[in-house]
């Protein structure tokens, strides 16, 4: 018979493992953040469409004067954290997931999930968005019109000589990030250690360097650049790499949950003030004429701007964390709805504002205002769509 002792220690145990295995509540306002950012990313893709500067497949038209700088400004503001909040967030959970599911499993996981969308996207998807820009005489055809039918396959057959990743740049790079990830807890045997949230002395000096560090990767490789075929823009890529391991580093000591909302204040009242600092900075190059300056090469405009840039990045950052946990951490069914299905939108987001935008092309009507109507139709179709295809079998598993 065992005796007392043991009995409890038993108990004990038994009580330690249903802890452990208990499901932990979702952070909604994560959920909420996430999906404010990949709105912001159908924002920024539908105003190139209709006269911002940036990378993407169809561009109606160009801005001039007053409204080039205000869209540039919305653009720019945007560029400058949400793809690295993204990778913040992403970095956050990926601990948690290879805890619960091993090496094996967890790479398993993200070859599903991350490198499956990728695989379907370059394949199929991307090849009809060439086809659907050559018959719009948007893309030039190797054949001519109407397109023969080798020239059809050959967009299928060889793909990574079009657009390629398309968006689906983030997802890739995601998942390597993810496997490197993989990588290092094999080797380390261990996972990483807990620290404590940065001061801010600490918080203000990982800025500091992140904006050097962008600097000196943009004197070579100005903003603009891409890495093909991987569709990398590396100017913004110091960024993306620290934030992700910031987000790594972050859930052992628990800190989106744990940071003070009087630093979150702090940090939030000082973006504020670099919004400001940009729209300054802004003015001077719209009235100097020295707008390019700021985005690559040896020279003061452009370390002005990587500082920035990544000083906006943190302080942002941190600011929305602290607000959305404290005034936005619930759901409806509405916002429910956004966040279940806010993955599937960006993987499809592409053919869906492209479709609609050459959909809308024959329709004639200043640029700025064709953006205010298309961009809420836009979205909203991007989700409807992505809670559609989410209902077939098997599918909402993977996106």
């Amino acid at each position: 018979m065992p005796n007392q002792l043991t009995v409890n220690y038993i108990r004990a145990l038994s009580h330690k493992n249903r802890v452990m295995q208990a499901p932990k509540p979702r952070l909604l306002f994560v959920d909420n953040l996430r999906t404010l950012a990949i709105i912001l990313v159908f924002l920024v893709h539908i105003a190139i469409t209709y006269g911002a500067s940036g990378l993407w497949y169809y561009k109606e038209g160009q801005l001039t004067g007053p409204q080039y700088y205000i869209f540039l400004a919305f653009t720019c503001l945007c560029q400058a954290f949400f793809m690295g909040l993204l990778f913040l967030l992403a970095g956050y959970f990926t601990p948690s997931s290879y805890d619960r599911k091993g090496s094996v499993q967890f790479t398993l996981d993200r070859l599903t999930r991350l490198w499956l969308p990728v695989g379907v996207f370059i394949f199929l998807i991307d090849p009809f968005i060439q086809y659907a820009l050559i018959s719009a005489g948007v893309l030039p055809s190797p054949t001519g019109l109407p397109m023969t039918t080798q020239a059809i396959l050959g967009l299928f057959t060889n793909p990574l000589n079009g657009l390629g990743f398309g968006p689906l740049w983030f997802i890739e790079a995601l998942f390597f990030f993810t496997l490197i990830y993989a990588g290092w807890r094999l080797i380390s045997k261990r996972p990483s250690k807990t620290r404590s949230i940065p001061r801010n002395l600490t918080i203000a000096l990982f800025a500091i360097s992140l904006g050097a560090v962008s600097f000196l990767v943009r004197i070579w490789l100005p903003i603009g650049y891409v890495l093909n075929p991987f569709g990398f823009q590396l100017p913004f890529f110091p960024q993306y790499i620290a934030f992700f391991i910031l987000g790594v580093i972050a859930f052992r000591g628990n800190w989106l949950l744990t940071v003070p909302a009087k630093t979150g204040t702090l940090w939030l009242r000082l973006a504020v003030i670099l919004i400001v600092v940009f729209l300054a900075l802004l003015s001077f190059a719209a009235v100097t004429g020295t707008v390019g300056l700021f985005f690559g090469g040896f020279n003061w405009q452009t370390a002005v701007y990587a500082f920035w840039e990544q000083a906006f990045a943190v302080s942002i950052s941190i600011g929305l964390i602290v607000w959305f946990r404290e005034k936005l951490n619930t759901q409806n069914r509405f916002t429910k709805t956004l966040s279940e299905n806010s993955y599937a939108a960006y993987v499809l987001q592409a053919p869906i504002l492209v479709g609609l935008a050459l959909g809308l092309a024959s329709i004639e009507m200043p640029l700025v205002l064709k953006f205010v109507t298309v961009a809420p139709i836009g979205v909203a179709l991007c989700f409807v769509v992505a809670y559609l295809v989410r209902k077939i079998p098997k599918v909402n598993r993977i996106l």
